[in-house]
């Protein structure tokens, strides 16, 4: 599935405090929803697998701090480039360090963390843009583990229905599994493990890649 296939990106609309506040009930609070946070939760649970207990890890972005409950064996700095999404964040983890950077020019050294854990984020950018992304995590982490949408067959075969039934585009980037992998490879990453999240339902993946 070709990238004109998606909208453009929409983190913008999360600078936004309204938004931020109701990015949780708006996105996760049907039933539909907590199925996705589940599987999300799960998925996230068995890559962290591949951290030893103590690492150093960076959110990236950390939105409202979904996840953030996930890392606690960990020593975790939370970064977003949205002030209203780390306030909301802060209420819930008052005790953990954040940072509001661009995720394009990360203001840390090389190699400064041991994993960048980042969900929900490239399937909102074009492919230049998630090459841009990427080259950062591989520069300051030597693993990486991040989300796409890389939609199996049965999932693309149902994309495909839904494009024709309603006629618009999809709210997000789709790349194959080759091309995930090739994206990895030209940001120095070499990819490790690939997790689906509900295999035949959800497009999204979580890949596991290792800094060559």
């Amino acid at each position: 599935m070709s990238p004109d296939l998606a909208t453009c990106p929409a983190r913008e609309r999360f600078l936004d405090p309204g938004a931020a506040a109701g990015y949780e009930a708006q996105r996760f609070g049907g039933r539909r929803g907590r199925v996705a946070n589940w599987a999300e939760r799960r998925t996230l649970e068995r890559a962290l697998l591949y951290l030893a207990p103590g690492s150093r890890v960076l959110d990236l972005p950390c939105g409202s701090g979904r996840m953030l409950d996930l890392l606690r064996l960990h020593r975790v700095l939370a970064a977003d480039v949205s002030p209203a999404m780390l306030a909301q964040a802060r209420r819930r983890f008052p005790r953990l360090a954040f940072v509001c950077c661009e995720a394009e020019r990360l203001p840390f050294r090389d190699q400064a963390f041991d994993a960048v854990a980042s969900v929900r984020m490239l399937q909102h950018l074009d492919a230049a843009e998630r090459q841009r992304q990427l080259s950062e995590m591989a520069r300051v982490a030597r693993l990486v583990i991040v989300t796409y949408a890389a939609p199996d067959l049965l999932v693309r075969a149902r994309l495909a229905l839904w494009r024709r039934r309603h006629r618009e585009r999809l709210p997000w980037f789709a790349v194959s599994r080759r091309g995930l992998g090739a994206e990895l490879g030209a940001a120095g990453l070499r990819l490790e493990h690939l997790i689906p999240v509900l295999p035949g339902l959800s497009p999204l993946v979580v890949a596991v890649a290792r800094r060559v």
